[in-house]
């Protein structure tokens, strides 16, 4: 059995380490807010003068990039996995990530593609073609956030980009602060991929 002592000491611990948590989250906060207000917005001579009108987004996660920036009008063109938003899956079809059709590519006249960087080969030959490719990484937490400005700022979206990143930001905090409150560890299962159109779970990829 515990004594008093033992006790007082534990709750103390307990509620330094809540102090400490709840510390750090306000000081990320408030500095995200400084660094938030004293971005420079200039956009680089060579980016800033960049006016593409009709793009092609190859992965999913590109496309909801997009369609969050208010770009969808220029969006052109899609490759096959691109279900969400809605309006996505009506746009034109230019083949996969590994079997892109190059000529459905050609017959878009995009100026712009965006791709993974994993799809370097890909965009070598978009390149040889003379079409301008932005490289973004979605394998990471900080690779998405990175990647809203690499397609935002070349069509002077960078104050959207902030904004969206800002809330993002929050979210993830938020998840953060109230998994180490938790004293439970769940074990999870990570679902990548699935056949949507099912009416049951299929063609799962976790």
């Amino acid at each position: 059995m515990n004594s008093p002592s033992a006790k007082s000491f534990h709750l103390a611990r307990t509620s330094i380490l809540v102090l400490a948590v709840i510390a750090i989250f306000v000081g990320s906060h408030f500095l995200r807010l400084w660094l938030h207000s004293h971005r420079d917005t200039t956009l680089p001579t060579s980016v800033a003068n960049q006016s593409y009108e009709r793009i092609i987004a190859l992965s999913p996660s590109s496309v909801e990039v997009v369609y969050q920036l208010g770009l969808d009008d220029r969006l052109v063109g899609v490759s096959r996995f691109c279900k969400f938003p809605a309006d996505a899956a009506n746009k034109p079809i230019v083949g996969g990530y590994l079997d892109l059709d190059f000529e459905a590519v050609l017959k878009l006249q995009p100026d712009c593609v965006i791709l993974l960087n994993e799809q370097q080969a890909l965009a070598k030959r978009l390149n040889d073609l003379s079409i301008q490719t932005i490289s973004v990484d979605h394998a990471s937490t900080e690779g998405i956030l990175s990647s809203i400005h690499a397609i935002a700022d070349p069509f002077g979206k960078t104050n959207e980009a902030d904004n969206i990143n800002f809330q993002l930001q929050n979210r993830i905090d938020d998840v953060i602060i109230h998994g180490e409150k938790s004293d439970s560890k769940p074990r999870v299962l990570v679902c990548i991929s699935r056949d949507t159109t099912s009416s049951q779970p299929d063609r799962i990829i976790a």
